[in-house]
């Protein structure tokens, strides 16, 4: 059902607290991530991998090139459709020289994210990894929407997920 409010008190918060994913930690971070935002691949309730921004996802014989189709219909609180450049910008936030996420080494085989089209993400991989759709579901790789330089938009509290963030 659509509307009320939801309220938690939850242990772990702290000051330092903020919402970028990169830095994600205490149990208060991680509960609120998985209440506003989403991320391509969900645990399902029988511990099974399951869709959330993602419908599907294919892999090439020697696992080191994944594809996957991302839901056509989703979009961010903002009213924003979820495309593919936003699942780069959020992938890319983990990524890189510079980068101070805790999930940075989660990422460390890939080598390349390509937008084949709006709803088409492949993800290259140095090697073979059969489980990279698993690793998708990590708390600290929510899908975010992309600023205009390609680099993922944190700040603003959007997400995808089933409760929005009013203050």
């Amino acid at each position: 059902k659509k509307g009320g409010t939801f309220r938690v008190g939850v242990h772990d918060g702290n000051t330092s607290d903020t919402f970028d994913p990169g830095t994600y930690l205490s149990v208060g971070q991680i509960q609120l991530a998985h209440c506003h935002r989403s991320y391509l691949t969900e645990i399902t309730p029988e511990n099974g991998l399951g869709p959330d921004m993602a419908d599907s996802w294919s892999a090439t014989p020697d696992a080191k090139v994944w594809t996957f189709e991302l839901n056509k219909n989703a979009t961010f609180h903002n009213g924003q459709k979820f495309t593919s450049k936003d699942a780069i910008a959020s992938l890319n936030h983990h990524r890189g020289e510079k980068s101070t996420s805790a999930a940075k080494a989660l990422l460390t085989t890939v080598t390349d994210l390509k937008a084949m089209d709006d709803h088409t993400l492949v993800i290259e991989l140095d090697q073979g990894f059969a489980d990279l759709p698993w690793v998708m579901t990590d708390y600290h790789l929510v899908m975010l929407p992309a600023n205009a330089d390609g680099t993922a938009d944190w700040k603003n509290n959007v997400g995808a997920g089933p409760y929005k963030i009013v203050k």
